[in-house]
């Protein structure tokens, strides 16, 4: 994985009818903990409500266990079983090809054209591995056209907000994919100038796999 710090994000549940959605419950005041099964321990502290950080940069290695800890303020602790850091193949390369896309509008009922980029992804896959997930960041440039400095260049960060495409391989026991299809991006003005985009590929269970299945 990516060595960087990592971020563990804490709420209490809602009922979905209490537009949950909006009223986030943040957790705050915890003690956050993750223990390697080579006896390092990564301590986080609180950023912003609900929101934890680690102390230092770290990477989770492959084929390692780790275990998450949290204390609340209140002294009740949970902890999760040692998961296994999945192997995520290796990502060989990344292109893009133009698409059009028909999506539906419901008032007025319609079908609407719409046009943009398919990132496509070359990749290879061990034996055993079973599911892996992709997302990505980005960096576009706009430029001011009036005030004092026309021409002016802004650097403006995009990302995905989670998973963007995931892939089943099990049972197919494929190991090279080309052009695989894993996002599509609408042509807008974040197209106008330059684009520049970073994909992630990660390993992972059979239960992430399923969870963000149910998500996407």
């Amino acid at each position: 994985t990516i060595f960087q710090k990592h971020q563990v994000v804490l709420s209490r549940s809602t009922p979905f009818q209490n537009n949950s959605l909006t009223n986030f419950i943040a957790e705050t005041g915890a003690s956050v903990s993750i223990i390697s099964d080579n006896g390092s321990t990564y301590f986080f502290h609180e950023t912003e409500e609900g929101v934890y950080e680690s102390d230092s940069a770290f990477n989770a290695v492959e084929g390692g266990f780790y275990e998450l800890s949290i204390v609340l303020r209140n002294g009740e602790s949970y902890s999760s079983t040692p998961q296994l850091v999945e192997s995520s193949g290796t990502l060989d390369g990344v292109s893009v090809g133009y698409k059009e896309i028909l999506t539906y509008n419901s008032e007025p009922q319609s079908f609407r054209s719409k046009k943009g980029i398919e990132l496509l992804a070359d990749f290879s896959l061990n034996s055993n591995d079973r599911y892996v997930g992709f997302d990505w960041e980005s960096t576009f440039i706009i430029k001011s056209e009036i005030g004092p400095n026309p021409g002016k260049e802004c650097y403006i960060p995009d990302q995905t907000p989670g998973i963007e495409r995931l892939i089943n391989n099990a049972g197919l026991n494929q190991t090279v994919f080309t052009e695989e299809p894993v996002s599509f991006l609408i042509y807008d003005f974040r197209f106008r100038y330059r684009y520049s985009l970073n994909l992630n590929m990660y390993g992972m269970s059979k239960d992430t796999y399923n969870f963000h299945s149910q998500v996407l």
